[in-house]
């Protein structure tokens, strides 16, 4: 289970998504570290991440164009209710004690 689907997760409950891949990265820390799992440290590494799991379609990616100005840039929210990332996360504990 990843603790980015987790982040997603707590945003999506609080209706804070879709969300850009540098909030996701400062939401998952704390995340990972209440399971005592180490996080994705670098921005590439969460990219990575993000797209590997909209393309296993646990994620749904928006392109978003920021004009002449900026850039483009994806944002994600689940595809998915996230009680059932939350109800996963506590059968893997039940099953790790």
């Amino acid at each position: 289970m990843s603790c980015t689907l987790e982040a997603i997760a707590n945003l999506q409950t609080g209706g804070e998504v879709p969300a850009r891949s540098t909030e996701l990265q400062r939401t998952s820390e704390p995340v990972a570290e209440s399971h005592a799992a180490s996080s994705l440290s670098t921005l590439k590494r969460i990219h990575d991440h993000l797209f590997d799991r909209h393309m296993l379609g646990f994620l749904r990616r928006h392109e978003q164009n920021k004009g002449l100005s900026g850039r483009q840039c994806d944002e994600y929210e689940l595809d998915l209710d996230p009680a059932i990332v939350f109800e996963t996360w506590t059968e893997i504990a039940e099953h790790t004690q």
